[in-house]
């Protein structure tokens, strides 16, 4: 390590902090299973398929290391771009809706092999500024790994759990020095990103702590997960934030920002989403459940309102994430009083249940329409608001119906 880079220590100094947002957020995935956490079943892609799907994990360790493998050959080749003052850091295009149109967006990741109409924060790394990369990887790498252990070893935490999590390994940390060596290239540079607790969100707050000339934008897309008890978030150093429900406003105040000098702005955004009008059909009330990952407290929640549902007349709508469309709709087919929306959303509905689906707030802010959250063992920051309604006890969620429905 260059004597003359004390940033790049810094970098290589402060990995757990770096990945420690993503590893809680996953550690919240075993938790709301009641799965002890163990290296046996810690899967890097938990958040997509859960725990329990072992060859799925498998496959999809494959995926990343070959698309890892070929965007990294791909951008050794691939012509370099100038980037301006002003850049959107992006992992998927549709957070591109939430950021300003004017601002460069480059995608971020070395597995990001997908995109291409959006050029890689990479590309704007010269072939020998990246060769450089790979070759400061290789040779800190024990160093980095080394440090990571000692500090998850301060925290209390499994570090064989927190490297499975978070898949640390050589190309995952040539990924975290290349972007440091990509935005140190680019000088002063505002950058702004929608993702919330992902690494390479982190990794934008370790940069600048370790001296990059960077003015951190940050824009809420969706709301934040509480951490695992007793663990908390490490901090983000935004400049700016535009928050997107005010409801989050003290929470984050408290406790998502480092920079207590942080502009915060309210973003007055419409919904993108294109509303229809379900026809009621003689119903007394329409509800519509939002789901989420399938997981037991989904299906109870889904058993509880079309009870309630049958009894009162009223029309049960299910609404499919889009990352999870393999619901279980044939459990509840037999019912006159439920219907499966796989995209369409409605406008003139009574009520919406869900466990912590951000789809409650375009109802809930967009719509004025009642939201009621039923999450469980699930916490979001806006539960502390005595103004959003929650039921956490499914023998309650009758009577939590009953008391929204008829206001």
């Amino acid at each position: 390590m260059s004597s003359d880079d004390g940033g790049y220590a810094h970098v290589i100094a402060h990995g757990v902090q770096s990945f420690w947002n993503e590893y809680l957020i996953k550690v919240n995935c075993y938790r709301r299973r009641n799965l002890a956490l163990s290296k046996s079943n810690a899967w890097f892609s938990v958040m997509a398929f859960g725990p329990e799907h072992r060859m799925q994990h498998r496959l999809r360790a494959l995926r990343w290391l070959v698309a890892t493998l070929c965007n990294s050959l791909y951008l050794l080749f691939a012509p370099g771009v100038e980037a301006g003052r002003s850049i959107a850091l992006i992992t998927h295009p549709r957070q591109l809706k939430h950021l300003d149109p004017e601002q460069q967006a480059f995608r971020v990741g070395l597995h990001n092999f997908r995109f291409f109409q959006y050029p890689h924060l990479l590309s704007v790394l010269t072939l020998r500024e990246m060769g450089t990369g790979f070759w400061r990887a290789r040779r800190d790498y024990g160093e980095f790994m080394r440090s990571c252990r000692r500090e998850c070893e301060k925290r209390g935490v499994d570090w064989a759990v927190f490297r499975r999590l978070c898949n640390l390994g050589y190309l995952r940390f040539a990924g975290y020095v290349l972007s440091y060596l990509a935005l140190k290239h680019l000088g002063e540079v505002e950058v702004a990103t929608t993702v919330q607790l992902e690494a390479c969100s982190s990794f934008l707050s370790t940069y600048r702590a370790a001296g990059l000339a960077l003015k951190l934008v940050g824009h809420q897309h969706g709301l934040f997960e509480l951490p695992p008890h007793p663990y908390q978030y490490e901090p983000i150093g935004f400049d700016t934030y535009y928050l997107r429900y005010t409801e989050s406003e003290t929470w984050f105040l408290k406790t998502m920002l480092s920079n207590r000098d942080c502009v915060i702005r309210h973003r007055a955004q419409a919904s993108t989403i294109d509303w229809q009008t379900v026809d009621r059909e003689g119903f007394n009330k329409v509800l519509a459940y939002a789901a989420q990952d399938t997981l037991p407290n989904d299906i109870a929640n889904m058993d509880a309102l079309l009870s309630y549902a049958e009894a009162t007349n009223a029309l049960l709508l299910l609404y499919l994430h889009p990352n999870f469309p393999d619901f279980p709709v044939q459990r509840w087919a037999g019912s006159h009083n439920f219907r499966v929306s796989p995209q369409e959303r409605h406008m003139n509905i009574d009520l919406l249940v869900t466990r912590y689906s951000s789809l409650a707030m375009d109802y809930r802010t967009g719509l004025g329409t009642r939201v009621l959250f039923a999450p469980g063992t699930d916490s979001l920051c806006i539960f502390e608001d005595p103004d959003v309604a929650v039921c956490r006890n499914i023998d309650d969620l009758t009577s939590a119906l009953t008391a929204l429905l008829d206001l």
